[in-house]
């Protein structure tokens, strides 16, 4: 090993941790921006839940708790995937980079296993055992914003965000590249799920794509239903319900699709605003439903 090769350790443990961290605090403080400022008003008008604004009193214990999160839970499994690292196993660090067909079928089996792990673990943590105690922190923002997407308890942090970001790669033997564009697109993708915004573009309206981020939006809404991430699982076990039932009334009302495409930020204001009234109503309506949680 000569001294231009960084170890294993150091390129694993440290280099993986400062891509999660780096990639998370530029992408969530640029929504922050959007979400404090209200400006560029194009943007802000996309809002999904529109008449809820972000309480800035939150803030710094927001900041707090990330923190907290990213150096004494995120950095020892960090530390601890360097470790394994240096002694040849889970990920590999090698001098030539993969080939793009192994990059493509691991990225793959990495959204597959992050869809399962993710979708059971956040189901157990609803469970009236669990909730209380370790999962009701993150729900504390109904309206959440992109920050908000690692804001958990350290043992929700663990095992229902950590171990099915990390385990893919390890299990699969990824490439330490591999590795870091994967979770760049991982904490990019959480905070989209919850940055509260609507993007229309042609990947989001591909299929499987264009509910996001309402999908997950409308889990913090209602706090039931919509456990995972791409909605396979969701519509497998029937724990979509409720959102199946919220577009089938987003369809009923077509002048507020015609006014969202019309241009126009307030029309796009009273469009989310309608929308989300109905979203609401529709809570309401179906709190007494018999829909499998």
């Amino acid at each position: 090993m000569n001294g231009k090769t960084i170890p294993p350790f150091y390129l694993v443990g440290v280099g993986l941790w400062l891509v999660v961290v780096v990639t998370y605090w530029t992408f969530g403080l640029g929504f922050l921006a959007l979400d404090l400022r209200h400006r560029p008003t194009s943007l802000y008008a996309r809002k999904i839940q529109a008449e809820r604004s972000f309480d800035r009193k939150k803030l710094a214990r927001l900041v707090a708790q990330l923190l907290f999160g990213q150096i004494v839970v995120l950095l020892p499994f960090a530390l601890l995937l360097g470790w394994l690292a240096e002694r040849g196993i889970g990920i590999v660090v090698t001098p030539q980079f993969p080939r793009i067909i192994d990059v493509a079928w691991q990225l793959g089996v990495f959204v597959a296993w992050e869809e399962v792990a993710f979708y059971y673990s956040h189901r157990v943590l609803h469970h009236r055992l669990f909730y209380e105690r370790f999962h009701k922190m993150h729900h504390e923002f109904t309206a959440p914003i992109a920050l908000c997407a690692s804001y958990a308890h350290p043992v929700e942090l663990a095992t229902g965000n950590i171990l099915p970001l990390i385990l893919g790669p390890v299990l699969c033997r990824a490439h330490v590249a591999t590795t870091a564009l994967w979770f760049a697109v991982a904490v990019i993708g959480s905070q989209m799920h919850h940055c509260g915004y609507r993007f229309e573009s042609a990947v989001l309206h591909l299929p499987g794509f264009d509910q996001q981020p309402d999908f997950h939006d409308f889990h913090h809404e209602v706090f039931r239903g919509n456990y995972g991430l791409i909605g396979v699982l969701d519509w497998f076990h029937g724990t979509d319900g409720r959102w199946r039932a919220a577009l089938a009334v987003r369809k009923r009302q077509p002048e507020a699709v015609a006014e969202a495409e019309g241009g126009g930020g307030g029309r796009r204001r009273r469009s989310a605003a309608r929308r989300r009234r109905g979203f609401g109503l529709l809570a309401v309506a179906s709190s007494n439903a018999s829909f499998r949680i």
